[in-house]
């Protein structure tokens, strides 16, 4: 069984950079295992697009032939196709430290065991008053993942690795949530400006 790691890169609107992953184990090829992952982006724009601002650009995947072994070192690497921008022009954006957080499951008992990846945070026209995710939004991600999930058929399975060991376990369900958290990023566009303070 090949292991591949499927990486989907982006662009926020003031230039700085996202990107999240998934790591898929079959008996695919490398192309086939592209191809997957442009399925995979083209599902998940065509149910979740209307909940991101023209500003947020998913760019074409690229995917990893990665060694079973520590750290899951890159065998080969394809590019993928596709790519889209959102299409909800209401408001501002929100600050890009902020993330929808899908989380991935195995049947092991354990956070060793569990994954999670970061999507870009949505439109703030999809928060409630209270700062969470409004139903609808919160559904349209999950329908939006489910359709992704689904059409990333080729990939084989999904499973969570284990970078100390090269090893990876099967996943079993996933969920996401209506509560953006929050992920470090190094800002490598946005020019902040200061102001001094007297005390």
């Amino acid at each position: 069984m090949a292991l591949y790691r499927a990486i989907f890169p982006g662009t926020f609107a003031a230039g700085d950079q996202f990107q999240f992953s998934l790591l898929t184990s079959g008996d695919e090829t490398l192309s086939d295992a592209a191809a997957a992952a442009s399925d995979w982006l083209a599902a998940f724009a065509t149910n979740i697009e209307s909940a991101y601002g023209p500003g947020t650009l998913f760019a074409a995947p690229e995917v990893r032939h990665v060694a079973s072994s520590p750290g899951f070192p890159t065998i080969e690497t394809a590019f993928g196709t596709g790519g889209f921008a959102g299409t909800n022009s209401s408001g501002n954006a929100l600050p890009n430290q902020l993330a929808v957080v899908c989380t991935l499951r195995t049947a092991s008992a354990g956070r060793a065991f569990r994954g999670r990846f970061y999507l870009p945070a949505p439109s703030p026209t999809t928060l409630t008053s209270s700062g969470t995710m409004n139903n609808l939004a919160h559904a349209q991600f999950q329908t939006a993942l489910e359709a992704a999930f689904a059409a990333g058929s080729l990939f084989g399975t999904y499973v969570v690795g284990h970078k100390a060991s090269g090893t990876s376990t099967l996943v079993t369900g996933a969920d996401v949530g209506n509560v953006l958290d929050t992920q470090r990023r190094r800002r490598n566009k946005v020019v902040e400006s200061r102001l001094t303070i007297i005390v």
